[in-house]
């Protein structure tokens, strides 16, 4: 696989048909037919070709497979942010959650050395939500607990959708999360 990254603009990415698969005798006749005069053919196809009629080859075609490529080509943060707005939590997009819940929840699936501190978690839920998420107090007391205030989940979608150019195929419920729930 070539890694293709958020912005990537290089790579027309399409699904081949297994149906060939194989097929030494249709892979045979091609070849028979390219060998007896299929170059000169080829070359009068594409040298006749009205470029008018063509997708303006600037623009590259957004296909399922490079969505899949570039999923695929995502640091472990994105990808774990990418399942978070795609199932959310028990099946539900948080409103409010305590910043130390969100960053353990992170942090649970990293070895030791993978793990983040409170900053670098800050900075990485900025980078990957264009920077809709705020942290805060739940209260006026100092010793009270800081907070993700997390837009709605459409907005959350919109702007993974903006920044990544991978779509995501979830609708859920905004809800509030209480301190009671158990994530």
């Amino acid at each position: 696989m070539i890694k293709a990254g958020r912005t990537a603009r290089r790579y027309a990415v399409i699904r081949v048909s297994d149906e060939r698969r194989g097929d030494r005798p249709y892979f045979n006749k091609i070849d028979l037919l390219m060998l007896n005069g299929g170059h000169a053919a080829l070359l009068d196809y594409l040298l006749n070709i009205d470029l008018s009629k063509m997708p303006d080859p600037a623009v590259i075609p957004k296909t399922r497979e490079l969505q899949l490529q570039k999923a695929q080509s995502l640091e472990p943060f994105e990808q774990w942010w990418l399942n978070l707005i795609t199932h959310g939590i028990q099946g539900k997009w948080p409103r409010e959650i305590e910043t130390k819940t969100l960053q353990e929840m992170y942090n649970s699936g990293r070895g030791k050395f993978d793990a983040v501190n409170p900053t670098s978690f800050g900075m990485k839920l900025g980078k990957v939500t264009g920077g809709i998420v705020r942290n805060e107090r739940r209260g006026k007391e100092a010793d009270t607990a800081r907070i993700y205030k997390m837009p709605t989940h459409s907005a959350v979608k919109q702007a993974w959708e903006h920044i990544y150019g991978i779509d995501v195929d979830s609708e859920l419920e905004d809800t509030d999360i209480n301190e009671s729930d158990d994530f």
